[in-house]
């Protein structure tokens, strides 16, 4: 770190951290001649864990105690809590690249809420994720539209897709089950309608459906177990 860019990142520490003139330089003080890169970059990093405030207006007003701005040490944590790499973003955060926000009230748990700036000066919506890295549900999504439009801030997030609906797995699988061939080629004999074998398959396919759409069993699923026990 050149001494113009240490003057300014001292500078920028008076702005946005907790720490008057005698602490930074104690700090740096620790600063000797021939310090290290890894050394610089541990010094640097000590003081953005002691980050308390933006160098910018924050896109979200302190008044709306929904949305809590994370800097600092707050980031590690809240990576912890949520499993995520949340504490890896401490230099953005630091410079406000991206800015994160926990969002209490976020339907289906806390949610972080990432923010980019636009070149117009004004914030979109860059990523928002739950504990362990889950999407938000549609129905969340459009509460965020609702809770930062008055901001100005935009959001563009594509929610999870859902899973097909009951309806259509069944329409599938029959029409998958009706274009079964159950004959046997090797036994010309056989009855090439497969009524027997058909209704078998379909019981199956009804007892999976029950299993997927969280319906109880088909009566008689257990019949072939309750008879071999």
């Amino acid at each position: 770190m050149q001494l113009p860019s240490l003057c300014a990142f001292v500078n920028y520490i008076r702005v946005v951290c907790d720490a008057d003139d005698a602490a930074i330089a104690h700090s740096l003080n620790d600063l000797r001649p021939g310090t290290s890169g890894q050394d610089l970059k541990s010094w640097a990093q000590t003081w953005m864990m002691r980050q308390v405030r933006l160098h910018v207006p924050p896109p979200i007003p302190v008044e709306d105690a929904a949305f809590s701005l994370i800097v600092g040490r707050d980031l590690a944590r809240i990576g912890r809590e949520f499993r995520n790499c949340l504490g890896e973003r401490l230099a953005e955060a630091f410079l406000a690249s991206t800015i994160h926000y926990l969002w209490t009230d976020a339907p289906g748990g806390a949610a972080v809420v990432a923010l980019s700036p636009l070149s117009d000066g004004g914030w979109f919506v860059e990523d928002v994720r739950q504990a362990r890295n889950r999407r938000l549900s549609s129905s969340a999504v459009r509460e965020l539209r609702a809770a930062l439009s008055k901001y100005g801030i935009t959001i563009h997030l594509l929610a999870p897709e859902s899973g097909p609906s009951p309806h259509a797995l069944r329409h599938l699988i029959n029409s998958w089950a009706s274009g079964l061939d159950l004959s046997d080629d090797d036994d010309e004999e056989q009855d090439c309608g497969g009524g027997e074998e058909e209704a078998e398959v379909l019981r199956h396919l009804d007892r999976l459906l029950a299993g997927i759409n969280g319906e109880p069993v088909p009566d008689g699923y257990y019949e072939d177990e309750t008879e071999t026990a």
